[in-house]
């Protein structure tokens, strides 16, 4: 007997929708990270996804909501990612290399679209979680806390000092987003693994046990 929809299996139709509805949402990061909000229009989006405007505005009834919706289906992956590298990792210490490798590289494949988004709301150079929406408060407070279970998990191991679990995860935040907006500001062009490696070294310098402690 084949599942039902109360089951969580989607029709075609449903699977459908949302295959079109992810193409417009990758189109219209294209367009923003090249042109930006303000110029930026539907049309622009709706011939890179290759739909008519019609059909866009039947999935998003303006240009700025399809903007925020950009911004919370990267959370979405990225929340998505992090569960599974991390929940794959051998122990604390390999699912926080983990996810310091996940942020950097989600950070260059997405980078064009965030700068644009940073630059364009008020106060995100200093406080880049200042730029969240309203939409995806959810999604970066489940991650947030999600990020905090593992790092209480590496302090009960002894490989963090004990502290805050939240505290230390936007500590975390904090160290990428400032590495990352120097290198950017400053045209340097360093590889994936040596930003890994020098966030690796500040966060555990910061926030692991002292040899000899």
């Amino acid at each position: 007997m084949p599942k039902t929809k109360a089951q969580g299996i989607l029709t075609r139709r449903e699977r459908e929708k949302a295959t079109h509805r992810r193409a417009i949402l990758e189109a219209a990061e294209r367009i923003f990270s090249e042109k930006g909000l303000d110029c930026a229009t539907m049309e622009d989006i709706a011939r890179e996804a290759e739909f008519s405007v019609g059909a866009l505005y039947t999935f998003f009834r303006n240009k700025e909501v399809l903007w925020s919706e950009v911004i919370a289906k990267i959370g979405v992956d990225f929340l998505a990612a992090f569960r599974a590298e991390t929940q794959a990792a051998s122990g604390p210490r390999e699912a926080i290399l983990a996810l310091i490798q996940l942020k950097l590289r989600y950070a260059q494949e997405h980078g064009a679209f965030l700068r644009v988004f940073t630059e364009t709301r008020p106060g995100s150079r200093i406080l880049p979680a200042a730029a969240i929406p309203r939409n995806c408060h959810a999604i970066y407070d489940t991650y947030i806390g999600e990020a905090a279970l593992l790092f209480k998990a590496a302090m009960a191991k002894g490989l963090l000092r004990k502290a805050d679990a939240t505290y230390t995860a936007l500590s975390l935040e904090g160290i990428v987003n400032s590495f990352k907006a120097y290198w950017v500001r400053n045209g340097m062009e360093l590889p994936l693994s040596e930003q890994a490696r020098l966030v690796q070294q500040f966060f555990f310098t910061l926030s692991g046990i002292p040899k000899g402690a």
